[in-house]
C-alpha cells in the first residue's frame, strides 16, 4: 500500500512540475507579447491602452498566483514523498530484523529436535541393552532354581542313606550356589532399578521437550482474561505466557520460575506447570 502511495505522490509531483513549467511559459509569453504590443502602439502613436494593460496585469497576477500555488503543492508532495520513502526504509529494516529473528528461532528449533532425536536413540539403545542383560539374568535365576531343586533332592537322598560326608559336601555346594544365586538376584534387582530409571528418564525428557515442539502458544489478541483465575486483563493487569504450556496468565498465577531445557535461566511458568515440574524433579532426585 505504501509503495502505491509513493508511486501516486511521484506522479502527482511530475504533474505539478509540468503545470508550473506551462504557467511560466504562459507568463513569459504574456510578458513578451505585451512588450511587442507596446512597441507597436508607440510606433502608431495610438491612444493609451490602459484597459489592455490592466487586463495583462490581472492575467499576470493570476498566473503568478497559480505558479506560487503549484510550487507550494509541489513542496508538499515532495515532502510527502520523502516521508513515504523514510517509512518504507523503516519498514524494510523492521522486516529484515523480523526475518533474521525467525531464521534464528528456526535454526534453534532444528538444533533442539536433533538433540532430542540423538538422546532418544541413545536411551533406546541403552534400554535395549539393559533388557538383554535382564533376560540373561532371569535365565540364570531360572537355572539356579532348577539346580536348587536338584541339590535338595540329592541332599534328601543322602540324608536317607546317612552319608554324612556327602551331606557335608552337598551342603557346602548348596551354600556356594545359594550365594551365587543371591548375588545374581541382587544384580538383577539393581539392573532392574537402572532399567526403570532409564525408562522414566526417557519419558521425562520427552515430556520436557514436548512443549518446545507441540505446545500451543496462545495469541495475545485472542486472550482477554487469565486462564487460571479468569480475571480480565487491563493496563495494570498484564499478560504473561507460561513457557511450559504456552497459555496466558496474570502475574499472580504465573509467578513461578523453574529451569527448562530451552532456557539457560529459570523461566516463568503457571502454577499448575510449576507444581508438576517440581514434583517430577523431586521424584527424579
Amino acid at each position: 500500500m505504501l509503495m502505491d502511495q509513493n508511486s501516486y505522490l511521484e506522479e502527482r509531483n511530475r504533474q505539478l512540475q509540468c503545470n508550473i513549467d506551462n504557467l511560466k511559459k504562459r507568463l513569459n509569453a504574456l510578458e513578451h507579447g505585451n512588450d511587442t504590443k507596446e512597441l507597436t502602439m508607440e510606433r502608431e502613436n495610438s491612444k493609451p491602452s490602459g484597459s489592455k494593460e490592466k487586463e495583462w496585469e490581472e492575467e499576470r497576477e493570476r498566473l503568478l498566483g497559480q505558479i506560487v500555488e503549484r510550487e507550494d503543492s509541489l513542496r508538499i508532495v515532495q515532502q510527502q514523498i520523502a516521508d513515504t520513502k523514510k517509512i518504507n526504509a523503516d519498514l524494510y529494516d523492521k522486516l529484515k530484523l523480523s526475518d533474521d529473528k525467525w531464521r534464528r528461532l528456526e535454526k534453534d528449533m532444528t538444533r533442539i529436535r536433533e538433540q532430542h532425536t540423538e538422546e532418544s536413540e541413545y536411551l533406546k539403545k541403552a534400554i535395549s541393552k539393559l533388557e538383554t542383560s535382564n533376560a540373561i539374568l532371569q535365565e540364570n535365576v531360572a537355572k539356579r532354581n532348577e539346580n536348587d531343586e536338584t541339590i535338595r533332592a540329592e541332599l534328601e537322598k543322602k540324608y536317607g542313606q546317612h552319608a554324612e560326608l556327602e551331606i557335608r559336601e552337598l551342603t557346602e555346594k548348596y551354600a556356594h550356589v545359594s550365594e551365587r544365586a543371591d548375588e545374581s538376584e541382587r544384580a538383577l534387582e539393581e539392573l532392574g532399578g537402572h532399567l526403570s530409571e532409564s525408562k522414566l528418564r526417557m519419558l521425562e525428557l520427552a515430556e520436557e521437550l514436548l512443549p518446545l515442539s507441540d505446545a500451543h502458544w496462545a495469541k495475545d489478541s485472542e486472550v482477554t482474561q487469565c486462564t487460571a483465575c479468569t480475571e480480565k486483563f487491563s493496563i495494570s493487569k498484564r499478560k504473561h505466557h507460561c513457557r511450559m504450556c504456552g497459555s496466558i496468565f496474570c502475574a499472580t498465577c504465573s509467578e513461578g520460575r523453574i529451569k527448562l531445557p530451552s532456557n539457560s535461566k529459570p523461566a516463568r511458568v503457571c502454577d499448575q506447570c510449576f507444581t508438576l515440574l517440581k514434583n517430577r524433579q523431586s521424584g527424579s532426585v
